[in-house]
Formats: structure tokens, sequence, C-alpha cells
């Protein structure tokens, strides 16, 4: 159809009926402007109509198209279909025309039509040439079911967004549908296999944490709610049989086992944190007249309550450790177990394995024995009263618990001059309390009360390592080369000290063959002591109790190191979950912040930036670098953002 130029044409490109004004027409090909600045270039044999109006640029086109698409809306072919349907022709627009309009057909009439074709249910543009063919009756019933699929589509689309970005209400079935896949999208996000659905129902690529905040008014997740923990797949709830086997230990049985020594008159002491209800280690010491001391560290016998391949010790084995949250703790065991029949609470009689140590009047330990035993706590302790106590003379366990702190001292003197490195980081403590406020302080790892717990279980870990090595029992211990120091200058500031210290720091690793640990200075090292926390400390605990009852070891060197490397492996993932969460509810505490500045100690200099650390929550971060200011110096930084769900902070030097 020839057209000529700044006429008004009809056309189709790339299966696509378009509307444009003709900037030139030559060689069998045509140009068209569509739009502003857009062109395109079809061949005249796919001009449908030329409307005979001339025009100066492309938007008196775009009336037309408007124009034929409004008045398409009034155009149905039905009756037109039903008079043609059994005949084999293909019809021209001029002929469809015709039959549908009568005579005098309007070129407006004509380009309603061809825009009626394009999604016509009862004629199909032939994929070559002008014409159009009449669909057969199944046809037509096809395109008819997908009109109702594409609006149902359309209309579930439009109820989605509406649902979505304006917090309409809707069904729970419906609602329910799609809760489970935008869970899914929040929880991957491009990984999510429901990425393309959601996007296709937004219409747009969409934030999570706009999905996030309308899962959380819709109830199904709270503001806080801790993504990574789902996202890893870490049980929360224990299954009802394991619950219902923890809940059916007979501990007065096992109370009674005559193997068992009776150490319920030593006074014991569990200290630990304050809301801490399962506790697996105490102490107690007896000072002889002589000046000589029996030091006791009791852990909870677990071994002794759980058998190896019950429901409850596989699923202990498939948590490896329990997890410790500012907002919530996860145990290991269930709580029957984890802080009632295995916790040493006070009042109660509790089956533990006790280490006695014989030391010295100058503080020396010069023998040690471990048996299976019976003890009472007398009493738990926070480290806050501990320290009160320490400080205390008139309290009444003042002498005991001075006494502990004595061979503590000794012992952590001792393990010094042995190579142990001499680095402590404060503990950082966040608290939520009950409406919401969230706490942060630092506990000073150096206090009194955190020195006497850590020694004693060194000590004891030591110990327990000593005594499966003399005896050929198979465990895994834990090994790590002294880190190489000579060349390391001490300095002033003990922030930045203890910086440079731990980076020189070797991993620890795990071997069936006991030697020495560098940062701890001990010969041998394995971890006995928490047996209701940590997986790992269970199967060493099992080990030296079968030993101690006269029982066959339950794992042999390949069963052990299996157990433990399968546990370590889950560790990482489980401490770094810890440690996300944890710097979430710092960044939550850091909100309220925004503004202030805080003092930190310059660490490092790396390319355009300063690695320090802030001294108020003992947190590194990196600032811009400034030329005047060198590791160790103090530096004044303000917090200028702080996000904790993207995980985002930024300080800015002062």
């Amino acid at each position: 159809m020839a057209v000529t130029e700044n006429e008004i044409a009809f056309f189709r490109y790339r299966n696509r009926l378009m509307a444009g004004v003709c900037l030139s027409s030559r060689g069998g090909k045509a140009r068209f402007a569509t739009a502003r600045r857009e062109t395109v270039i079809t061949p005249v044999g796919n001009v449908l109509l030329c409307t005979g109006e001339t025009a100066g640029d492309w938007s008196r086109a775009a009336e037309w198209m408007s124009r034929a698409e409004d008045e398409s809306e009034g155009i149905d072919l039905a009756d037109a279909w039903e008079l043609v349907r059994e005949e084999a022709d293909v019809w021209t627009v001029d002929g469809l025309a015709d039959l549908y309009f009568g005579d005098d057909v309007t070129t407006n009439q004509l380009a309603a039509l061809l825009v009626q074709l394009e999604q016509d249910l009862y004629f199909e543009a032939e994929k070559r040439g002008r014409g159009y063919r009449a669909l057969s009756e199944d046809e037509v019933l096809a395109r008819k079911a997908a009109v109702v699929r594409n609006a149902a589509r359309s209309a579930e689309k439009d109820r989605f967004r509406r649902w979505l970005f304006e917090g309409t209400e809707e069904s729970p079935e419906v609602a329910g549908g799609w809760v489970d896949r935008l869970k899914d999208y929040v929880l991957h996000r491009e990984r999510s296999v429901h990425a393309g659905w959601v996007e296709r129902m937004a219409g747009a690529r969409v934030d999570p944490r706009v999905i996030f905040n309308r899962l959380v008014s819709h109830g199904v997740w709270e503001p806080d709610e801790h993504l990574e923990l789902i996202r890893a797949g870490v049980p929360v709830e224990f299954p009802a049989g394991v619950i219902e086997s923890a809940g059916g230990l007979c501990l007065s049985r096992l109370l009674d086992d005559g193997r068992r020594r009776d150490l319920t008159d030593l006074a014991v002491y569990a200290v630990d944190d304050a809301a801490t209800t399962d506790m697996d280690d105490a102490v107690s010491v007896h000072v002889r007249a002589d000046g000589t001391r029996q030091v006791g560290v009791h852990i909870t016998d677990v071994a002794g309550l759980v058998p190896l391949d019950s429901e409850t010790d596989r699923e202990a084995a498939s948590r490896v450790s329990s997890l410790y949250f500012p907002d919530r703790k996860i145990p290991m065991f269930p709580e029957t177990l984890s802080s009632d029949l295995g916790s040493l609470r006070p009042g109660a009689p509790r089956l533990a394995l006790s280490q006695l140590f014989d030391v010295s009047a100058d503080g020396t330990v010069e023998s040690v024995e471990i048996v299976p035993s019976v003890v009472r706590c007398c009493e738990k302790l926070s480290y806050e009263a501990a320290d009160g106590i320490l400080e205390d003379p008139s309290h009444s366990l003042h002498d005991d618990l001075s006494a502990l702190h004595a061979v503590a001292e000794w012992h952590c003197i001792e393990r010094l001059q042995n190579g142990a490195i001499d680095v402590e980081h404060p503990n950082r403590r966040i608290r939520i309390t009950g409406d919401g406020e969230v706490q942060v302080t630092l506990q000073d790892g150096r206090s009194r009360a955190s020195l006497l717990v850590s020694e004693m279980m060194v000590m004891a870990n030591s110990a327990m390592a000593r005594f499966c090595r003399d005896r050929d029992i198979p465990v895994l211990y834990r090994v790590q080369a002294a880190p190489d120091l000579e060349d390391f200058s001490d300095v002033e500031n003990e922030v930045l000290r203890r910086y440079r210290v731990l980076r020189r720091m070797r991993r620890a690793s795990m071997s069936l063959t006991p030697e020495l640990h560098g940062g701890l200075g001990v010969e041998a090292y394995c971890q006995a002591t928490s047996p209701l926390r940590r997986y790992t400390d269970l199967a060493v605990q099992r080990q030296v109790t079968a030993h101690l009852l006269g029982q066959p070891l339950p794992y042999d060197n390949e069963r052990i190191q299996r157990v433990v490397f399968e546990a370590e492996e889950r560790m990482r993932s489980l401490i770094r979950i810890e440690r996300r969460r944890e710097r979430y509810w710092l960044f939550r505490h850091l909100q309220g912040r925004i503004g202030d500045v805080f003092e930190a100690v310059a660490l490092e200099a790396r390319d355009r930036t300063l690695h320090v650390e802030v001294l108020e929550f003992a947190f590194q971060t990196e600032i811009r670098a400034s030329a005047d200011v060198a590791p160790g110096d103090t530096v004044s930084v303000r917090l200028g953002r702080c996000d904790p769900w993207r995980d985002d902070i930024s300080f800015t030097p002062v």
C-alpha cells in the first residue's frame, strides 16, 4: 500500500500494530515516527491502512491510535464470524469492514477494526500477507477460555497489588496462597523459586523490605523476626517424641548408682549470667588446716542421663549446640533436661563428673582425680554477685570464693609463663527488656569472677585432655600453634595491643593427637565442660564416663572424629548466626543514637579508610581516613547512618 511522506498510517512492526507519521518511503521500505525521538522502519507491504491525513509530528498518529482503541471496544465480530466461519476464504480489512459496517465505511472505522482484529476472538491475521481468516469453533472456545484465565490473572494481580501496597483486606484462603511465596522471596530474594512470580504479580521488582513490612502488618512475622534463623532451617521447637523422652528420664534411679561418689556434703557454687537456667558447671573448695586446698570442678553428667543414639541424643546431635541470642535462647536439649534434670540447680541433687584438684599451699596443682559423682549445688551466683562477694570480707561466702580466686590467679600466671597469650576482649551484653528496650553493656573480661570461672574451666578441660591422652581414650583435642610475636612491639594502648595480638593468632584446629594449645599455654586441651550446651563436649564426657565406669567406649577413633568434625562444621554456621543477631540488636539500639558522638581507638590505616574500635560497644568499623591519625590514637566519631535490616552502619570522624 503506497504511503506518502507526512501521512499518518497504521502498519505492523514486529507482529505489533502501530500508528505513525511517514518520514520517508523508498526502496520498498517506509520509515515512521512513532514517538518522541523514536522511529521504526518496516516493509511497505506491512502498511495496513493509510489515513490520508498528514501531520508534522508523531503526536497526531498517537491520537489516531488512541481513538481507534476506544472505538474498537464497541466492535463485536461474533455475528460476522457466524456468517463466514464455514468458508475458507481469507478476508481483507476492507471486506470485513463491508461485512460488519455495511456501505460507506470511514477511515476511522477501518482503524478501529484493525485494532479489534489484533486481539479478536474470531479472526486471526495470516502469518504472511495482509488478510484474516475465520477461526474454527474449537479455536474460538480456546481463545475465550484464555480470555477468562487472563481476566482472572489480571484481577488477582490487581487484588495482590492493593493487598501488598495499600494493605487492603483479603480472604485467608487467597492471602495464604500469597504469603508462603512472599516469605520465601524475603528469605532468599533473587534465589527464591518464587522471585519471578512475585515480580510478575507486583508488576516490577519489589524491595524485600516492603514485603517484610507487609507480612509484619499481616501478623505473619514479628517486627524483629529472626530471618537468619529461618533461612538456616534451625529448629526452634522440639518434636513431641523428644520432649516425651526427656520428660520420662528417671533421675532418682541414676542418683542411687553405687559407682558414683557422694559429694553432696561439698559447698558447690554455680557462677553464671543472672538469667542462665542451664547451669552445666559449678565449683567447690575445701581449705585444709595446712593451707592446701581441694578444688572441685563439677560438670553435669549429661552422658549419664542421655543414652547414646537415643531419640533425645539424635536430636541434640542434629542441633549441635544451644544458641543464645539477646531476645531468646534455643537449647540443645528440651527444657525438662537443660534447665531441670541436667542443670546444677541449687538444692537439687544432680549427676556430675567431678574433677578434684589437690592444690598445694603455694598454688601448685599437684594432682587431679576425676570421678562420677552426685553433687548438690548450694547457690547460683551471677558474675556481678560473685564480684561483690569477693570485695566484701564480711560475706559468708567470701573465704570460699577468695580461695578459688587465688587458685585461678596462680593457674593463670602459670599459663602465662608457659606462653599463653594474655588478651581479654570485653564481653558485650545485649538485653531486651519487657517493654522492648534494647540495653547494651560491656562486661569486664578481667573481673575477678570472670577470671575465677574461666580459669577453672581451662583447668578442667586441660586435665580432661591429659586424662584421655594418658589412657589412649579417643577424643578430639583442640590444638593451636603459638603465635609468632618475636617482632611484636608492645604498645601502650590496650585496645590496639589486643587487636594486633589477635591478628597474629593462628586458628585452632582439631586433632586426634594431643598437642600444644599455644594460645592457652597448656600441653593438651579438649572441650568437655559444657555438655548441656555443646554436643562435642558431651561426646568427650561419654568417653571419660564410660572409662571410669568400666564400660566399652562409645566412640572409636573414626566415629569420634566424624562426630566432632560434623559438629564443628555446623557450629561455624551457628556462630555466624549468633554474631549476626547480636549485631542486629546492637544496630537496633544505635538507631536511636544517630548523631551521637563516640570515642574510638584507631587500629589500622587501610587504603582510604581507618579501622577503629568504638569503645562504648567494643565495636569495630571503618571510617574515612585522616592523615593526622595514627594507630593507637583516640578519635571522635559521629554515628551518621544505622539500618539493622540492611546491616548497614556508618560513622564519620568529627
